[in-house]
């Protein structure tokens, strides 16, 4: 601080720029501080849609199926997958690391068979 009054880069910055540095220091202690003005803020008016509330169209689904579900290695690495069918029900999918989304898609295809986004 000595030296930024006394005019001059400290030499914890001189060592760290090898250009010149201008640092200015201004006294405002005498001041009373006011934080800035916050700036205005508007509402969002629009609607919105919630995900839950989506009608989901198609037949029922079989999560209880085991069709189509990867046998899984219990000495390998492993993970779940939750997966959310077209009428909004889930279900958790255990599978190792090695398996890949078309061994996924077998599975919901087995379980819930729709044309449809799931």
């Amino acid at each position: 601080m000595k030296d930024l009054n006394d005019g001059y880069v400290p030499k914890e910055l001189r060592a760290k720029y090898n250009k010149p540095v201008g640092i200015a220091l201004e006294d405002k202690r005498d001041k009373a501080y006011r934080p800035p003005t916050p700036p205005p803020y508007v509402a969002y008016q629009g609607a919105g849609t919630g995900l839950s509330t989506a009608a989901g169209t198609g037949g029922a689904v079989n999560k209880e199926s085991t069709d189509g579900k990867p046998a899984i290695d219990e000495s390998k690495p492993k993970t779940n997958v939750q997966i959310r069918f077209h009428n909004g029900e889930r279900v958790s999918l255990a599978l190792n690391m090695h398996h890949t989304v078309g061994d996924i898609h077998t599975f919901v295809m087995m379980a819930a068979p729709v044309d449809g986004e799931y």
